[in-house]
């Protein structure tokens, strides 16, 4: 089954994206905002029991009690509440008993942290201590080095002194880093403490003492520091780029052009600016959100000039992810190239929309006439979510616009949203649109939808649509999502639908999703089934899934074929097929992979894709995958009536 595995991740992704087209909208929404509920309701109900009772300072034997409740799942409160009741004096005796308790487990570092953290605001150099008490190594050495860097913030002397009798399994690089680190951050020692990094001898403690120097607050020095550490130690660079950018951004990218490697610079420019003044509001009254409101911008425009291609993509998709559902979200569009990406863009704005409905849908109609499909689809969306929230007023604002695009746009995204609600209304609602293109989307969408949770109601409706091709579609696009959950369930069904190419291209959807799941079961489906169009056409489905891997009987299933021409069709793919096992990559193997696909591709696009992807020659390679991928989102548009 080896080969066949991609071909079904082909073939399930193409249907997961329509499917979800109409899931997503509307009861995942539901059922999430009735979780949230109940679990907050249940909470607050823990919280007001456990308060009524509560000690303000634990006692030993109360902290032990309410940690062993926290591990097995049964306080609500969380972690932090146990830790800060109590008593300062127990921390040794708990983090002992913690340690006991958890041994090897490695699911527990924040117990730790939060148990170390505490003590070592009071006591560093016995955190320092308790530390080799900790089982699992990683942990012990994160532990360590936390505390020596809480050792030498109090006093530099006694870390130092630490330093001298280091654990041998520790490792010199993360402590010495640590300590240097803290001394380098006193400004008027920094050169002082940059000469001794560079004069400790080649090895780890050297490695980490100058980057623990590079990593220093005095953010100016240490980031000409690393940079003069160039090209032996690359990577101190770009990590110190990456610790000064929360709080100096300007100051960090302005090092970002000393990274010689590409890789390295490109990854730094992303890191950039996804974190452009992260804790900017650490020493000021600034919001995060008014962080974000203020960095985005700058780091808009230092992107323009230092980034393109995939880098600058990635790079505005981390700073809208943060910034779109802000009023200024619009004026920063304007610095994004790339219709692409402002496409993308358009869609996150309206999205997180939290203006008002009507000025979001005038923004979105007022883009420029190169984003004008982007800026459809977006006054789209930000209607169908007024409707999902105030009906009556999107009705009313609908009522009053010139002509009913719109509206139409929007029509399978409101019905949508209406499904989680009341399936019934989400149909009537569809059954009073205008007859067009976007009414049988929204009805497929939403019988999509409705299927997810009552297949029988949703493939009902679909049987007594108007016998024509786009019933006939949205009858093989429930059968796939049928046959995504049960395609024996699914190949129960396929009897009620009337006879000709429909309840063929049926017979192929669920006979495929069943090749894969389990192909004994559907042989021994076509054992029972009599000779003709539906068996053949199921017959091919299995020989696909059992051809590379069991070319033999794959073989056999093609000469049971009752049509003549299918049979010779498949007899002679089985036999190339085979003929391609004995071949090494190379233009002998790629002609004979040329002529399978052209057999392959009319009765199953999917597994020609998996075949063209094995191409050895590039070009070949690419032109094939392409013209496969066009036939295949024009099958997948048509399998589910969503072609406009």
């Amino acid at each position: 089954m080896k080969a066949r595995i991609p071909r079904l991740i082909v073939r399930t992704a193409f249907v997961l994206a329509a499917v979800a087209m109409a899931y997503m909208a509307g009861v995942s929404q539901r059922i999430e905002k009735e979780e949230t509920q109940a679990a907050a309701r249940e909470q607050a109900i823990h919280k007001a029991a456990l308060a009524k009772q509560e000690p303000a300072v634990l006692t030993r034997a109360q902290a032990l009690q309410e940690l062993q409740l926290f591990l097995q799942g049964k306080y609500p409160m969380g972690l932090d509440h146990i830790v800060e009741r109590v008593n300062p004096l127990d921390l040794p005796f708990l983090i002992e008993q913690v340690c006991s308790l958890l041994g090897e487990e490695k699911d527990y570092r924040h117990i730790f942290e939060s148990l170390f953290k505490k003590l070592r605001a009071v006591d560093p150099a016995a955190a320092l201590a308790l530390s080799g008490k900790i089982s699992d190594p990683d942990q012990r050495t994160e532990q360590f080095n936390n505390a020596l860097e809480a050792l030498a913030e109090k006093d530099l002397a006694l870390a130092f002194a630490e330093l001298d009798k280091l654990p041998p399994d520790l490792g010199a690089a993360g402590p010495y880093c640590r300590v240097y680190q803290v001394w380098a951050s006193q400004p008027e020692h920094f050169s002082e403490v940059a000469a001794a990094a560079l004069a400790l001898p080649p090895g780890e403690a050297r490695s980490g003492a100058l980057r623990g120097v590079a990593l220093s607050s005095d953010y100016e020095d240490a980031l000409r520091f690393a940079s003069a550490l160039l090209p032996e130690n690359p990577s101190i660079l770009t990590d110190a780029i990456k610790d000064a950018v929360p709080k100096v951004p300007q100051l960090a990218a302005s090092f970002v052009e000393n990274i010689q490697d590409v890789k390295a610079r490109n990854e730094t420019i992303e890191y950039v600016t996804a974190h452009w003044g992260d804790d900017l509001g650490d020493n000021s009254n600034m919001t995060p959100w008014e962080i974000r409101k203020t960095a985005a911008p700058m780091a808009l425009d230092w992107l323009n000039e230092v980034a393109t291609g995939t880098t600058y993509d990635h790079a505005v998709q981390d700073i809208f992810r943060h910034v779109s559902g802000m009023e200024d979200a619009p004026a920063l569009l304007e610095k994004v190239t790339g219709l692409d990406l402002r496409a993308q863009m358009i869609n996150g704005i309206a999205s997180d929309w939290t203006g008002g409905r009507e000025a979001g849908i005038a923004w979105a109609q007022s883009l420029p006439d190169a984003d004008r499909a982007a800026g459809d689809s977006a006054a789209a969306l930000i209607l169908s979510r007024w409707w999902s929230n105030e009906p009556a007023a999107a009705a009313a604002y609908v009522q009053n616009l010139p002509d009913q695009s719109l509206f139409l746009a929007a029509a399978s995204n409101i019905a949508n949203y209406l499904v989680a609600d009341s399936p019934k209304a989400a149909l009537e609602f569809v059954q009073n649109l205008p007859d067009g293109s976007n009414k049988d989307m929204a009805l497929s969408s939403a019988l999509y939808q409705i299927a997810q949770f009552d297949f029988s109601t949703a493939w009902n409706y679909a049987l007594n649509l108007p016998a024509d091709p786009k019933r006939d579609a949205t009858l093989n696009g429930l059968v796939i999502t049928e046959s995504m959950n049960d395609p024996a369930a699914a190949a129960g069904i396929i009897s009620q639908i009337p006879a000709g190419p429909a309840q063929i291209e049926a017979t192929n959807t669920f006979a495929a999703a069943w090749a894969q799941q389990n192909p004994k079961a559907l042989a021994g489906w076509l054992a029972n089934q009599p000779a003709g169009d539906l068996r053949d056409a199921a017959t091919v489905q299995l020989i696909s899934a059992q051809s590379a891997s069991n070319p033999n009987s794959a073989l056999e299933l093609a000469n049971s074929i009752s049509d003549p021409q299918t049979k010779a069709a498949q007899v002679e793919l089985v036999q190339l097929t085979m003929q391609l096992t004995t071949l090494p990559n190379g233009s002998q193997r790629d002609a004979l992979l040329l002529q399978v696909i052209q057999h392959q591709a009319p009765t199953d696009v999917e597994d020609a894709l998996y075949w063209a992807m094995t191409i050895s020659d590039p070009k070949v390679r690419a032109s094939t995958r392409d013209k496969l991928l066009t036939a295949l989102n024009a099958k997948s548009a048509r399998q589910y009536n969503l072609a406009p």
